[in-house]
């Protein structure tokens, strides 16, 4: 009888670390037909946030990213008054990065694409490249959006004093839960030059 407890108490461990591992991990098993990207471009200084709308019309949230310290960002969450900012360092100076849009099964996917080191984008790759090229293996962090609106944009924005608006990017989004993940590079050419998957960029996808 024992036994039997013990070996059913293992198996339920084991399922709950694969349940775990698969909430860690984002899947892009969709029909992509008839769907397309909706594509920008970001020039970067160092730092590219995305946030909450809400956040930049606090006078706590603009303080906050004017007085920001040159250290390094990786998807760091800042919670200011229930709005939200993710920030994230750019491996390279002054390096563009590419952010993608599409809605899919009524879900908003934003995918952001930086590159790393040998490995440089020139544009963004079609949606496809991101559903039989990459994978998502690891869940960076979450993010919430009260406003029903993500607004995208680099530290360049943040430098013409929040006054340069062809620089963001607002999108209307549902209110909720959202999730980030990292992009890895499949290829063999990228796999060749690091050994393994290089992460090359983040998908945000609502919950």
């Amino acid at each position: 009888m024992t036994k039997c407890f013990t070996t059913l108490e293992v198996e339920r461990n084991k399922l709950g670390t694969l349940e775990l591992k698969m909430k860690n991990k984002y899947s892009l098993d969709i029909d992509l037909t008839h769907k397309k990207l909706k594509n920008f471009e970001i020039s970067v200084g160092f730092d590219y946030f995305f946030c909450c709308s809400s956040f930049l019309k606090k006078d706590k949230g603009l303080k906050f990213l004017e007085n920001r310290k040159g250290s390094w960002n990786f998807w760091k969450k800042k919670i200011i008054d229930k709005s939200e900012l993710i920030t994230n360092t750019n491996y390279n100076d002054d390096l563009s990065i590419f952010l993608g849009h599409v809605i899919l099964e009524k879900r908003d996917h934003f995918f952001i694409l930086q590159g790393q080191d040998n490995i440089t984008y020139h544009s963004m790759p079609p949606l496809g490249f991101f559903k039989y090229v990459t994978s998502f293996k690891r869940k960076l962090n979450s993010f919430n959006c009260i406003s029903g609106k993500i607004s995208f944009f680099s530290d360049r924005y943040v430098n013409s004093d929040f006054k340069n608006k062809k620089i963001i990017h607002e999108f209307e989004v549902k209110k909720g839960n959202y999730s980030i993940y990292s992009i890895s590079d499949e290829t063999e050419q990228a796999k060749k030059v690091y050994s393994v998957s290089p992460e090359v960029g983040a998908l945000l996808v609502k919950n």
